[in-house]
């Protein structure tokens, strides 16, 4: 990390990082921070940030869990969770992305083949990743990036 310089971040691909409580860059994604901006007042209930840095806040505390080295999951329903959103069925098991109504397991190198959550029924309670500002993002209509491998 360079001191007084941008954090160089890598992931897989957007939807990742979004889950890991990151937003598109203002300066060198512009277009996607602006869709992202956009999609947020469309959607967001609370009260809007005024600003980056207030987004950036915002995503903090929804994503850190104080004094660990863990990230905060949000508990929903799997029917709630929309595409482009990362969530586990159990604390320790896989995480999925829901894309384009399907659910693609993640690996470090991509997601795997398309799995049928049908046994779960559509008030399973699951543990979403992606925080709750970014969710309404993506309801707002907000389209992350993602591998290609969860293009098929």
């Amino acid at each position: 990390m360079s001191p007084g310089h941008y954090t160089e971040l890598f992931f897989l691909d957007e939807a990742t990082a979004l889950a890991a409580g990151h937003r598109p860059c203002c300066e060198c994604r512009r277009e996607a921070y602006r869709r992202y901006w956009g999609a947020l007042q469309r959607e967001l209930r609370a009260p809007m940030p005024s600003n980056a840095n207030e987004l950036d806040k915002r995503l903090h505390e929804e994503r850190a869990v104080p004094r660990r080295f863990v990230q905060r999951a949000h508990t929903a329903r799997l029917s709630d969770v929309p595409n482009g959103a990362m969530f586990g069925i159990r604390g320790d098991g896989p995480v999925y992305l829901r894309w384009r109504d399907r659910f693609f397991p993640w690996h470090i190198g991509g997601y795997g083949e398309p799995l049928s959550l049908s046994n779960l029924p559509p008030d399973h309670a699951v543990a979403v990743l992606t925080p709750p500002t970014t969710l309404s993002a993506l309801r707002g209509g907000y389209e992350p990036a993602v591998h290609p491998t969860a293009e098929g």
